[in-house]
């Protein structure tokens, strides 16, 4: 399972004393089941009980890309209000794509430590990632989500599903897989 969060667009989100991504609005989430039949789902959090969404992803393993930014977002607007009205949940652990790939690039010329989801996306599938720095900050705290921001979402957990199998067997074909399971955490 890959997941990922579309947040609300703050240009001043990261910047001052205390900088925080913006609100939680969409979650998507691709999975793959074992006749490899891959799937996607767009979640508008203001459209449902967010204790519901914190009680299926209760205790779950997610891929994601910047899988520090995800679960920043997720603990702050959904786990930690679903603690406060419901039952205990536990959050997400994650595979961070994104700190695999860096393990991958370490000491080589012209790469720097972290790279993008749409870098990613081209450097090891050859697709190209619509929707980066557009659409992707298009997401506002209420209205109704757009089709083309649906597809963004979606497309970014498939994405990061994709990207992340690519990385696992690169991981394993340079011999990196205990260092990256070290490094996950």
């Amino acid at each position: 399972m890959a997941l990922d969060t579309e947040t609300v667009y703050n240009p001043e989100a990261f910047s001052g004393p205390n900088p925080s991504p913006g609100e939680l609005r969409v979650i998507s989430v691709a999975t793959r089941n074992s006749d490899d039949f891959e799937q996607a789902w767009v979640i508008d959090v203001t459209k449902v009980d967010r204790s519901i969404i914190a009680e299926a992803l209760n205790g779950t393993s997610a891929d994601a890309w910047n899988a520090d930014f995800d679960a920043r977002v997720l603990d702050r607007d959904l786990f930690a209000q679903a603690k406060d009205t419901s039952s205990p949940t536990a959050s997400i652990s994650w595979w961070d794509a994104q700190l695999a790939d860096a393990l991958l690039h370490q000491g080589k010329t012209g790469f720097s430590f972290y790279h993008g989801l749409a870098w990613a996306v081209e450097w090891y599938l050859g697709l190209e990632a619509e929707g980066k720095g557009t659409t992707q900050l298009s997401y506002t705290k209420s209205g109704e989500l757009t089709d083309a921001q649906i597809t963004y979402a979606a497309a970014d957990a498939v994405e990061t599903l994709w990207v992340a199998d690519e990385i696992r067997s690169r991981i394993s074909l340079n011999g990196l897989d205990t260092v990256c399971r070290l490094e996950q955490g």
